[in-house]
């Protein structure tokens, strides 16, 4: 197995992953001096473009104490 990873620059002042890439090797044959030779088997590629910060609240903010929920 061979992982590669690219980083770049963003806009939130660290690195962030651009291009992840995994390959995957069989034994494919015997090289002519008899040393094993490796054949690709697979390889899966994942590209970002840039990444975005986001906000997330939930629908309602206010807790109640246990037992004290409408309904019960």
């Amino acid at each position: 197995m061979r992982f590669e990873f690219s980083y770049g620059d963003s806009r939130f002042g660290i690195l962030t992953p651009t291009r992840i890439v995994f390959s995957g090797y069989t034994r494919g044959r015997d090289g002519a001096d008899g040393a094993p030779e490796l054949s690709l088997g697979g390889r899966v590629v994942f590209e970002y473009g840039g990444f975005r910060r986001f906000d997330v609240a939930p629908p309602d903010s206010r807790l109640d104490a246990p037992g004290n929920r409408q309904g019960n």
